[in-house]
């Protein structure tokens, strides 16, 4: 099983992901202190995190948690935790395990965007991706407008032509700087590489409506809203805000009827 999860972690900070393209907490004025989980239908988690002086995440754990179709918990993971260690530009990560086990290492621009090859940003902004998979050269791209992230195309996807996702936005202001359209779903460490910022900076607004859309048999349409010939799954986003204006619960309402609804915790 250990083995399993370093591969994991390996894999996720190698390869892309298919989720928002980008988020920042660097520049929040509240730090996310927790995310768990007040109701589902499906795998999901509870995740927590820890900060220094600089409002880089030193620590987080992460739990995960099955439900059944009928939102009974049916069984709970350990708590895992991971460290974070900042040496100049570059970040180690280890997994605290029995004890503690390096995982990876990789290096951050001044702005704590991903130093990486392949990685291309345009003023904080990711735009593309460019990754190896099976031998086959790949490339996400993204497109923004007003500030959000519209659509992103992945030339690899394992769906030939289903690769396509597009977001729709509230007119809520994103005032956690990160935004997963998996949260309270997906991977701790998945959902790090947002709260931290190492993706780039996040949408201005809080999304209502994800899509994820067959090409059909032309997969290289260009990016815009115009072109999802056929749908594939759809998913709404509700939220529940404080006096302050930053969402306490975030509820994830999926076409097929899963469900996912998570509560926010913020540091003073």
């Amino acid at each position: 099983m250990r083995k399993l999860i370093l591969l994991s972690v390996l894999l996720i900070f190698a390869c892309s992901s298919d989720d928002e393209g980008n988020g920042n907490n660097n520049n929040s004025s509240r730090l996310v202190e927790s995310i768990t989980i007040l109701s589902a239908n499906m795998g999901t988690g509870n995740y927590w995190f820890q900060y220094d002086n600089n409002n880089r995440i030193i620590s987080f754990e992460w739990q995960n948690l099955s439900y059944s179709s009928s939102g009974e918990l049916v069984d709970e993971s350990v708590i895992y935790l991971v460290n974070l260690e900042y040496i100049d530009n570059v970040v180690q990560l280890y997994m605290n395990y029995g004890n503690d086990s390096f995982i990876t290492e990789f290096a951050l621009t001044e702005n704590r965007h991903y130093d990486i090859g392949g990685w291309n940003f345009d003023n904080g902004y990711l735009q593309s991706i460019d990754y190896i998979h099976d031998d086959n050269e790949c490339t996400e791209q993204y497109s923004w407008v007003n500030d959000n992230l519209v659509e992103s195309y992945d030339s690899c996807e394992e769906l030939p032509g289903g690769a396509r996702k597009q977001w729709q936005y509230s007119n809520h202001t994103n005032k956690i700087g990160a935004f997963m359209w998996w949260w309270g779903g997906g991977s701790g460490f998945a959902i790090l590489q947002y709260l931290s910022g190492w993706r780039g900076i996040a949408s201005q607004n809080l999304p209502s409506i994800r899509k994820i859309c067959y090409s059909g048999s032309n997969p290289n349409l260009p990016l815009n809203q115009e072109n999802c010939p056929q749908l594939l799954e759809q998913t709404h986003y509700s939220y529940e805000f404080d006096s302050q204006g930053y969402p306490i619960v975030i509820n994830h309402n999926y076409d097929n009827s899963s469900y996912v609804s998570a509560a926010v915790t913020y540091f003073d």
